[in-house]
């Protein structure tokens, strides 16, 4: 396919692209991939797991479990979630990995932990493919600097829904654990890559001239009124705000959205950061 007369490749993954300088945008994608769950008890770092709903099941003496809803629970809600006996093996690789360096006091806080493995892969597989062609990587998503505890959340015809709600049919999305990504980088120091960021996207986006932008878009606005979308359009995405569901406002995009780049060694810091 083409774009603007452009050539248009498509790839299941990173290793059929051909060689040579890369340059990733990955805007929103972070946040999609799946996540585990940890949680602190006395027993150790147990993780949440998904299981069949205890209240569905009915069991007669000699006779096979069956799934038996009842009248009182969400419709296609046949799954909950539960913790491990004791650690797993995921709790024993990931946890203690994730905490490597993390001050003391923030560690002892700590109850719940949240960590996305294939992200962490998909960021060393990218810092690896620009270290070999050169090249950058630019992150933009909501995340925070992490560690990070639950913030998986489901939506579902433009509603929050329970997370096990209607498998398949909802949005998942968790945030970003920004400083988890930095660590691979940070525990690679000789590599031939460099990590910027996080910055906000108030940070990145006024610092790239998103006023003088602005200032020039409302100049050659047709209407006030196409001149007030493209300002309160602005305003959403450096603010800061934390929204008002009954005015229906949203939150702002300013500080909840993080970005953060990988250039090869050699370039310039990018701008924006």
């Amino acid at each position: 396919s083409g774009i603007n007369g452009a050539s248009v490749s498509w790839h299941d993954g990173l290793e059929s692209v051909p060689s040579g300088p890369t340059l990733v945008i990955a805007h929103e994608f972070f946040d999609a991939l799946p996540v585990r769950q940890f949680q602190r008890t006395e027993r150790g770092w147990c993780e949440k797991l998904v299981t069949i709903d205890s209240d569905l099941l009915e069991t007669d003496a000699g006779a096979e479990k069956t799934a038996k809803p009842k009248p009182e629970k969400v419709q296609g809600r046949e799954l909950e979630m539960v913790l491990s006996p004791g650690p797993t093996p995921a709790s024993h690789m990931l946890v203690p990995k994730r905490l490597k360096g993390v001050p003391q006091h923030i560690v002892d806080g700590l109850r719940l932990l949240e960590l996305s493995p294939p992200s962490l892969s998909l960021w060393d597989r990218l810092a690896e493919r620009i270290e070999q062609h050169s090249g950058a990587v630019l992150a933009i998503d909501y995340g925070e600097e992490g560690p990070l505890g639950d913030t998986l959340e489901a939506i579902k015809d433009h509603k929050f829904v329970h997370v096990l709600d209607s498998p398949g049919e909802a949005d998942l999305s968790a945030y970003v654990d920004f400083g988890a990504l930095r660590q691979i980088i940070d525990e690679k120091p000789n590599s031939g890559v460099t990590c910027h960021g996080p910055i906000t996207q108030q940070q990145f986006l006024l610092s790239l001239g998103l006023i003088p932008r602005l200032e020039k878009l409302v100049e050659n606005a047709t209407s006030e009124a196409q001149a007030d979308e493209l300002i309160k359009g602005c305003e959403r995405l450096v603010s800061d705000s934390k929204g008002d569901a009954e005015a229906n406002e949203p939150p702002g995009m300013g500080v909840r959205y993080k970005a953060m780049c990988l250039v090869s060694r050699g370039l310039p810091k990018p701008a924006g950061f």
